[in-house]
């Protein structure tokens, strides 16, 4: 599975290209995601305490509870996201 552009042979395979890697090097890592909603509202700090010490940190999510986070926040938010940039 690609996580990037698929990029078909062209005039603009160039350009194409440099949007993929500025799309990937903008991302937060999730210490830096971590930092960003403890600065918004340090009351997020306690959730994150209970995460790391309970087994909720071993958790993971199955692609159909993505699917279905997906398609809550989409409806809640009236926006159109593609699942596959979920998966």
């Amino acid at each position: 599975m690609s996580m990037g552009i698929e990029i078909n042979p062209g005039p603009y395979e160039k350009q194409l290209r440099r949007l993929n890697e500025l799309r990937f090097s903008n991302q937060m890592n999730s210490s830096e995601i971590t930092k960003f909603l403890i600065d918004r509202d340090r009351r997020i700090r306690k959730l994150f305490d209970v995460w790391d010490r309970t087994l909720l940190k071993s958790m993971r999510l199955t692609s159909v509870g993505i699917a279905i986070g997906q398609s809550y926040i989409a409806n809640k938010m009236s926006i159109d996201i593609e699942i596959q940039s979920w998966l």
